[in-house]
């Protein structure tokens, strides 16, 4: 299972939303996630279930219950959003297409 961690400014971060009747979106979407560890690793993913009473909710104007998946980038910056399942590959594709990601890229490959 994917932990609810904290925030850290070296970090990706994904925040998963839903509850009620999106619940069952919200657990689809981490066993997708769950089977993908060492490439959300390798990316410096941060994957959050955030709770109904999160401040997050207002910040990224999300209604209650909505499923919205939103990743936000090292640079604290919202860069995508969707209200359907994310799919590992599409998010691994906008990951790598970062500026900061090619930089890291670049610097592991001259290792």
């Amino acid at each position: 299972m994917i932990n609810i961690v904290g925030n850290s400014s070296n970090e990706r971060l994904l925040f998963i939303f839903g509850k009620g009747e999106n619940e069952i979106l919200v657990q689809q979407q981490v066993r997708l996630l769950d089977s993908v560890r060492e490439e959300i690793k390798e990316r410096s993913l941060t994957i959050t279930v955030v709770p109904e009473s999160s401040a997050l909710i207002g910040k990224y104007q999300v209604k209650r219950g909505e499923f919205v998946v939103i990743l936000v980038g090292k640079d604290g910056t919202e860069k995508y959003r969707t209200n359907n399942l994310l799919q590992p590959a599409r998010l691994f594709a906008i990951i790598d297409a970062m500026p900061m990601r090619k930089e890291e890229i670049r610097k592991k490959k001259a290792e």
